[in-house]
């Protein structure tokens, strides 16, 4: 009869040990789960401010070479004026 009580106390502490790794395991994974969209929103928001950046740095580009051809045709016309 010992044998038997000892057999089912130790099967119940089995069953509850599981029982906890199951409910750690499940919330395990739900934290992980809200990491995961929480990184994923963050990603998106990146790289959204990536592209707005992206956008600006192109307007700069174009600026940019627009005042080096204005600079170019002005030295050209100061040079004209004086050498020519």
């Amino acid at each position: 009869m010992l044998c038997y009580q000892a057999l089912t106390e130790s099967h119940q502490t089995h069953r509850r040990v599981s029982a906890i790794g199951v409910r750690q395991e499940e919330t395990l994974l739900q934290e992980s789960a809200s990491r995961e969209a929480e990184l994923l929103c963050s990603i998106s928001d990146l790289e959204t401010e990536l592209r707005g950046t992206r956008q600006t740095l192109d307007q700069y580009r174009t600026e940019a070479e627009r005042a080096n051809a204005l600079s170019t045709d002005l030295a050209l016309q100061v040079y004209q004026k004086i050498f020519l």
